[in-house]
């Protein structure tokens, strides 16, 4: 893994592909997880099994080349920060990331409101297959999904 100066060994093959399938897994779910922190910025708090931040890094850096953003793997305490032009690894203290989460302004409580009536208005309960929608996406990553955020919600 660039960057991380250290060889991989073969023997730790099934730990690197167990890491690769989360860091794809986690591209999907950040694409959701998205929260407006000021104007100008996006914040997404993840809280991986294995360090994926390196693996996922490239991929955003693509995705959102237009915008400031941050990815804060809360287990770690570390994550990665781009300010159009570089990314740059970042340490926040415990009290940092709650502070920027609180300069979250109307327009993205609005934001979240109008995305989880939609979720609700988009989801067929009939159709609700809690097994299937629990095995694409493990619980694990609910905790910082908007639409999972309320208590009356189900799988």
């Amino acid at each position: 893994i660039e960057g991380h100066g250290h060889v991989q060994r073969e023997d730790r093959l099934p730990e690197l592909l167990a890491c690769g399938i989360e860091g794809r897994d986690l591209d999907g779910v950040l694409l959701r997880v998205d929260r407006q922190v000021h104007a100008h910025a996006l914040l997404a708090r993840i809280a991986p099994r294995y360090d994926v931040l390196p693996l996922i890094r490239r991929h955003f850096e693509i995705r959102y080349a237009d915008q400031n953003w941050v990815i804060y793997d809360t287990v770690r305490k570390y994550g990665l920060g781009y300010n159009r032009r570089t990314t740059r690894e970042i340490r926040l203290d415990r009290a940092a990331l709650p502070a920027i989460e609180q300069k979250a302004d109307a327009q993205e409580h609005l934001c979240q409101e109008l995305w989880q009536r939609y979720y609700d208005a988009a989801t067929i309960r009939s159709r609700n297959n809690p097994a299937l929608h629990r095995r694409q996406l493990p619980r694990r990553y609910w905790r910082y999904l908007t639409e999972k955020n309320s208590k009356d919600r189900t799988p």
